[in-house]
């Protein structure tokens, strides 16, 4: 049973380390928000592939995070934070009719997508 305890306690401060050694590879972004108060944020990596806005939603859950906003991405965007692919186009959290916002990153420029019609890039945020 000690031995089991020694494993677990282990295996505990494993966890602890990762979990640092992951947040210290987001990246941090200070942005305005509607030009009134300052928030952080932490951008996490990029998914691996092109998905839907439903599962880009449940990838950034499943990782911790959450999709950014349209605000968010555009201040991204702006601010030129690394780790984008500047040829390609982000999904947001920010509802559009039947679909969401996304951002085309060669630009700047949002548009409206069917979320369950186009398959787009996903890069979550963290608020820590």
């Amino acid at each position: 049973m000690e031995e089991l305890n020694k494993i677990k306690e282990l295996f505990n401060d494993f966890i602890k380390e990762a979990d640092k050694f992951v947040s210290e590879q987001r990246i941090k972004q200070v942005i305005q928000v509607k030009q009134v108060s300052e928030k952080i944020i932490y951008w996490g990596e990029t998914a691996e592939e092109k998905i839907n806005w439903h599962k880009a939603k449940a990838w950034c859950e499943k990782q911790g995070g959450r999709l950014p906003t349209l605000e968010e991405l555009e201040k991204a965007y702006e601010d030129k934070v690394s780790g984008f692919d500047y040829e390609g186009f982000y999904w947001t959290s920010t509802p559009y009719y039947d679909g969401a916002y996304y951002v085309k990153f060669s630009d700047g420029y949002s548009y409206g997508g069917v979320d369950t019609y186009f398959v787009y890039s996903v890069r979550c945020v963290y608020d820590k």
